[in-house]
């Protein structure tokens, strides 16, 4: 009898009593990892969002048109934000009228070189809030066209309907202006 091996139903049963007492105390531990990792995943896409959205009006905005006579002309209207800015076309000249609009409604952030939203390139579908104001060159809130030097965006996005609210604010410095 001295030569038979294995383990006996005692040494089985608290094994399993062991696994089962380890398989309670680190099953929630496992699932609350899971949980905090799919939400921090879920707030870097929506700030992943933010960012993206607000370089791309960023880069659309510091490039508008200025003429002596009219300054930087933006047409704001509810739910959009319109101008016209320069291009260089694929031959190598230079468009100086390539309208731009931005739109904004619902939950989302849009724009398209077009005088309208129709077809509009979608920037974010998590928007809460989009605002933009215009300042002078001494930073000063300023409506003339002919005085605006720098245009602030800020934008809200939501991560969810109960979701926490991520924000960003932005100055864009206007480039194409005369300084006299």
């Amino acid at each position: 009898m001295n030569n038979q091996r294995g383990f006996t139903l005692l040494e089985l049963i608290i094994v399993a009593v062991v696994v089962s007492i380890l398989a309670v105390v680190l099953a929630p531990l496992a699932l609350s990892s899971l949980r905090a990792y799919d939400q921090t995943l879920n707030d870097l896409i929506v700030l992943d969002k933010l960012r993206y959205s607000t370089e791309r009006l960023a880069r659309e905005i510091r490039e508008v048109n200025w003429d002596k006579t009219t300054g930087f002309v933006f047409t704001a209207q509810t739910g959009s934000l319109a101008f016209t800015r320069s291009q260089w076309n694929s031959d190598g000249t230079l468009n100086t009228a390539v309208p731009v609009i931005i739109c904004y409604s619902g939950t989302t952030v849009s724009f398209a070189y077009a005088n309208s939203c129709t077809g509009a390139h979608t920037l974010t579908d998590q928007l809460n809030t989009l605002s933009f104001a215009f300042y002078d060159k001494d930073g000063a809130v300023t409506a003339a066209a002919t005085a605006i030097r720098s245009v602030q965006i800020s934008l809200t996005l939501q991560k969810s309907i109960t979701g926490p609210f991520y924000s960003q604010r932005t100055r864009v410095e206007l480039k194409n202006y005369d300084n006299s």
